[in-house]
């Protein structure tokens, strides 16, 4: 039971002791009022603390409120007003100088200095109404009792008050909160439409809230025109145990037989047990816990249509990538092979590659510490601990064994009570260092690190003699599919990057043969002839043939391109890490493309987004790691940065234009990129950058 009480200058409102509301439990109010005032009760989401931060400022705002009153204007969902402080033209230290309140708008001889737009709950912000209730009290001091029942959703919930009388004015409560506990929880969703036929898989997701087991009920039914797949009825039903605080889900697939509104509903409910070793569904010293009951919705149109998805992934056998940053020293550690005592892996650094080999998947005093390319890339050594002063055990010169623009490829050995390390991608071979190792030790895990101030990249497969090489790919399929109507093509692109031993070789046209994104791109040269043939018109002597052939290359050819697309609509080689140039070109190319061949507009829309999505506050686009191969912020001036970001913002704003301004966001984009290579007119000397922000400022004029 809730108490709200009115005492002349004071409203506060208690809530009865309790650690939590159920969802929708029903909360008795009593509450006390002066006759003939107006009496609202307002529930909402409390502020961060869990409370609202009201003040009533009764005294406070009595001292300085002058002949002027507070403005109110309940516009804002009867929940706002606006305050104006006025002050006399005294100034700060006058003695004149008076703080007024004024309605409306400046009283005479006076400035409006401030504006604010405050909460009538004292500034505390309500991102979800739960109660607003208002009603006149009649009697002289009468009792009044009211219900009304908790909020549906959990969480911690405020409830305040609030009275208007012509004798008191306006009065405000302290909030009180509410917290409201689910201990059952069930969520689900069905698509917002289906076909006659289609099969959709619902995952129905339960979780037990409660510090103790739970007996959990569900009952899922549907309504006519749909059941099942697995009993081809329409209602299922389960039965389980969950522990504290434990979760399961409840995959069912759901046949759609007919066309309209189809309904699925899931009914579950949960008993507690003092003990979780009780066997049995229901047992007589169980209670109900809480019931949950959930529905949703799915459209049924009455015919099928083919569709069709497509699906990218990077595939490379048993390969695991570390990439260590230059700002700290830690080493990223990977589970080592099962059935091998080695690994090959490939490192790109200018110098100090570090490789641990521990039992625990952290650095400790047993680990095996092997540092390549250590004192300038001119020596490396093996030592034991996790401290680089620790003890050394062998060494040895090796001049120039890594480089910051490739990959060099090395290997590393645990096996015979022996610890190795040596070049090249076939073990014990080119060894540069060994020594005998503790027997008592067990190679669990390999850490990857690199020095302070030098970033590294290394990639490590994990082979597997007996199973061969392998790895699963996770590839999203259509579900809501015809059963049995399913059928998919697999295309792989791609390949080892292997170093280029000849140029000479004419560039295929499958999509196998781009290896980096820069050759992909290069396949599309047949646009510049399709262009060209477009200029001359009639006049072109290329046969229509010819024409066609190119058209069909190009879509072949953009298949190959969307394997370097990132799950973020970047492009780059890096199979993680995107590039803005890189994309700023797949853009420009895409634009030119796509007045041949069909391009998905969500593809063209989603570079774009991103693209946006990395200006900055001055309008600025800054290049990525990637698209600073060569550069590191450390031996970066300020005016070579500032050429490098005037460079990336005019390339994006000429591509943005050429590609067309389509809505406000993309004319937004636009002049906060041409204002930021207007402020920086004077500042950029470099010729490259000087040209390309003329030409991005002409053109955005």
């Amino acid at each position: 039971m809730a108490v709200v009480s009115f005492f002349y200058l004071q409203v506060s409102v208690h809530v009865e002791e309790r650690k939590y509301w159920y969802p929708a439990q029903t909360m008795a109010v009593d509450m006390q009022a002066e006759p003939g005032a107006l009496v609202c009760l307002i529930g909402g989401h409390a502020g961060p603390e869990g409370k609202g931060t009201a003040e009533t400022q009764n005294s406070k705002s009595s001292r300085h409120r002058g002949s002027g009153s507070i403005e109110l204007d309940f516009a804002a969902a009867g929940m706002a007003f606006f305050q104006r402080r006025c002050v006399k033209k005294g100034g700060p230290r006058s003695e004149s100088s008076t703080q007024l309140y004024c309605q409306g708008g400046s009283a005479a001889n006076s400035r409006t200095v401030q504006e604010r737009h405050s909460s009538v709950v004292g500034g505390t912000t309500i991102d979800q109404l739960w109660l607003w209730e208002c009603f006149n009290f009649t009697g002289d001091m009468e009792k009044h009792s009211l219900t009304i029942s908790a909020p549906e959703e959990p969480g911690k919930w405020s409830l305040w008050a609030l009275t208007l009388s012509p004798s008191v004015g306006l009065r405000f409560s302290s909030p009180q909160s509410v917290t409201v506990f689910r201990p059952l929880q069930v969520e689900f969703k069905m698509p917002a439409s289906l076909r006659v036929g289609e099969a959709v898989e619902v995952d129905v997701k339960i979780g037990n809230n409660i510090n103790s087991c739970m007996d959990v009920t569900a009952l899922l039914a549907l309504s006519e025109g749909a059941h099942f797949l697995s009993n081809g009825m329409l209602y299922v039903t389960e039965k389980l145990r969950l522990g504290p605080h434990g979760a399961t889900s409840l995959v069912v697939r759901v046949v759609v037989t007919s066309s309209g509104l189809k309904n699925m509903t899931a009914e579950v409910s949960g008993y507690g047990s003092d003990s979780c070793q009780e066997s049995g569904n229901s047992p007589g010293n169980s209670s109900l816990v809480g019931s949950v009951l959930r529905s949703a919705a799915v459209l049924v149109h009455p015919e099928g249509i083919v569709r069709t998805d497509t699906e990218s992934a990077y595939f490379c056998a048993n390969e695991n990538v570390v990439i260590s940053t230059s700002e700290n020293f830690r080493y990223e550690f990977v589970s080592a092979p099962r059935n091998r005592a080695g690994v090959v892996f490939e490192v790109k650094v200018k110098e100090g590659a570090h490789i641990a080999l521990s039992d625990l998947r952290y650095t400790s005093d047993r680990m095996y510490q092997i540092v390549l390319g250590d004192a300038g890339n001119t020596m490396s050594w093996i030592g034991r601990g996790k401290h680089g002063f620790g003890v050394r055990l062998v060494s040895a010169q090796t001049p120039h064994l890594l480089s910051e623009t490739s990959f060099q490829t090395l290997w590393v050995t645990w096996d015979r009570g022996t610890v190795a390390v040596g070049k090249g991608p076939l073990l014990h071979n080119n060894t540069l260092l060994k020594w005998r190792m503790d027997k008592k030790l067990k190679v669990q895990h390999i850490g990857f690190a690199s020095g302070w101030g030098h970033m590294a990249e290394f990639r490590m497969w994990n082979y597997n003699d007996e199973a061969g090489f392998s790895q699963v790919l996770h590839l999203d399929v259509p579900r809501s599919v015809v059963p049995g109507s399913e059928q998919g093509t697999l295309l792989i692109a791609g390949g080892l990057a292997l170093p280029v031993t000849s140029q000479l070789h004419q560039p295929g046209l499958g999509l196998g043969e781009s290896t980096s994104l820069a050759a992909a791109v290069s396949r599309f040269t047949p646009l510049l002839v399709l262009e060209h043939m477009a200029e001359q018109g009639n006049n072109s002597n290329i046969n229509p043939l010819d024409q066609s052939e190119m058209i069909s290359r190009l879509s072949t050819q953009l298949q190959a391109l969307l394997h370097f697309m990132k799950p973020d609509f970047s492009f780059g080689d890096h199979h993680r890490l995107g590039s803005h140039s890189n994309t700023v070109s797949v853009l420009e190319l895409l634009a030119k493309t796509q007045s041949y061949i069909s391009v998905d507009p969500v593809l063209v829309s989603g570079i774009k987004r991103w693209i946006q999505q990395r200006q900055a506050d001055d309008g600025g686009f800054s290049p990525l790691p990637t698209d600073v191969a060569l550069s590191t912020p450390r031996n970066l001036s300020g005016s070579h940065m500032l050429d490098h970001q005037v460079e990336m913002t005019a390339e994006t704003l000429v591509t943005l234009l050429q590609v067309g301004l389509e809505n406000e966001v993309d004319w937004e984009t636009m002049l906060q990129a041409r204002y930021f290579l207007e402020r920086n007119v004077f500042r950029v000397i470099s010729p490259c950058p000087l040209s390309l922000m003329t030409y991005a400022l002409i053109l955005g004029k």
